[in-house]
């Protein structure tokens, strides 16, 4: 079997690997949100609501992240969005620990991840041909597609087994402990 070349460079993998467990513990988040607002109300149409505090800020942010990621630092932006979304993670966690978690909580930390995301993907994605040469994009770009979708499948799963061994708060100490991986990469090796 051979290894693509987009991991055979060390900066691109410690990324893709961090981006990997980070997605995972990300969609492990989403999915015990679905949960969480579900225990806290019977109304459907709360659940739904979760789809649109992250659809509304990644509509209005995207735009300004792709100018952003093109004029900053890209891996200083990634820092931030990341620890952002670390400390949103910890803060539904607290909150769901201590038995003080709303709605309307869960939505605006849900809309503050949102908007990391805004500023996060373009400038991952511009970083990406800074760690591996021109002709090896494609497969770095195919890697970081896989990542996400692994963590698409893994996440949910993972959640699940999560909330019914230890409990909905630690969905969310997980996921913040999730954007470490990241955050190593960036500041050690990207």
């Amino acid at each position: 079997m051979k290894i693509p070349p987009a991991l055979q460079h060390r900066r691109f993998t410690l990324l893709w690997g961090g981006l990997l467990i980070s997605m995972a513990g990300s969609q492990m988040q989403l999915a015990a949100l679905l949960w969480h607002l579900r225990t806290l109300t019977d109304q459907p149409i709360v659940v739904s609501g979760i789809g649109l505090v992250r659809f509304l800020p990644i509509l209005l942010f995207a735009p300004i992240g792709g100018v952003v990621a093109d004029s900053l630092n890209r891996r200083q932006v990634m820092f931030i969005t990341q620890t952002t979304m670390a400390l949103t993670a910890a803060l539904l966690g607290v909150l769901t620990w201590n038995g003080q978690i709303t709605i309307w909580q869960i939505y605006l930390l849900t809309a503050i991840q949102a908007i990391g995301i805004s500023f996060d993907t373009p400038a991952r994605q511009s970083l990406m041909p800074t760690l591996v040469p021109e002709e090896i994009l494609p497969s770095a770009f195919s890697l970081t597609s896989i990542a996400i979708h692994t963590g698409a499948i893994l996440g949910p799963a993972l959640g699940g087994m999560v909330i019914g061994y230890f409990g909905q708060a630690y969905t969310y100490f997980i996921n913040a402990i999730s954007f470490v991986a990241v955050l190593a990469a960036l500041v050690k090796y990207v």
